[in-house]
């Protein structure tokens, strides 16, 4: 899936910052801008086409523009600015494959309260300027970056998920093992593997980030509509994984959040 993150026509990039494993997601995307992870604490594991890459603090991962990827998952101390950068002003950025490159821990934490200085920056043309240094910071190893390296097998997971994310009608094991090219047990076992989850949850996880989407988009429509439009079986089996993921019924979960309209 292709988004857009919104940056600000006056600004070349945005910094984000991931600070808790909360901010785990599954979901593979690619945009048009340039993008670094720069982690400064725990590890997490990034997925794309060509399989998982295993970071480990401190290091960094240049994502070329408008390769896909997620963040499949991070460790409970996990730090992590994530910096993007309009393609235009990246000219240096490396190109192809992602490219995995550890760091000392001192020029590591330096690199980390720029890019914190810059996530609280509000001129435009100072951060503007503070984004362009901090790339040549980060691209100056050179001939130190490695290109990142991953499972082929698992592009069938990347596959997988985005089969979940987007088909009117999401097959189960059997089906998605079929469509992805590789047998059902080896496909269990990927999941498993890789994302720690066993294959009904991480289905019902994707069916409910679904759900919270589709909601978004037309509340009017109301909740059973928007569970089943999502690919949940029943009304009962939406509100089982609802009230699992945020500790609450759907109704309540959403008077509580518009107003005492829970679209139902």
């Amino acid at each position: 899936m292709r988004v857009d993150l919104g940056i600000a026509p006056a600004r070349c990039g945005l910094v984000g910052l991931v600070s808790t494993e909360r901010f785990k997601r599954f979901d593979p995307h690619t945009h048009a801008e340039c993008e670094v992870n720069l982690l400064v604490r725990g590890s997490a594991d990034i997925l794309g086409p060509s399989g998982k890459i295993a970071m480990t603090a401190p290091g960094m991962l240049f994502i070329p523009s408008l390769q896909a990827h997620s963040l499949l998952a991070a460790s409970r101390d996990v730090r992590m600015w994530v910096l993007v950068w309009k393609a235009a002003d990246a000219p240096k950025f490396p190109k192809g494959e992602p490219v995995l490159h550890q760091l000392g821990r001192e020029e590591a934490a330096r690199l980390a309260r720029l890019a914190a200085e810059l996530g609280g920056m509000s001129d435009d043309v100072v951060f503007n300027a503070g984004m362009r240094y901090l790339l040549l910071q980060l691209v100056r190893g050179g001939g130190r970056l490695m290109p990142a390296s991953g499972k082929a097998a698992h592009s069938a997971l990347f596959r997988a998920i985005e089969i979940l994310r987007h088909d009117p009608e999401p097959p189960g094991a059997a089906g998605l093992a079929k469509r992805v090219g590789i047998s059902r047990p080896h496909l269990l076992r990927t999941i498993r593997l890789e994302t720690g989850m066993n294959f009904t949850a991480l289905r019902q996880m994707i069916l409910l980030r679904r759900f919270m989407q589709l909601h978004a988009e037309h509340p009017g429509d109301g909740l059973l509509a928007n569970a089943l439009a999502a690919g949940f079986g029943s009304y009962n089996q939406f509100a089982r994984v609802f009230t699992a993921a945020h500790g609450g019924t759907p109704a309540r979960y959403f008077r509580k959040r518009m107003g005492g309209h829970s679209g139902s």
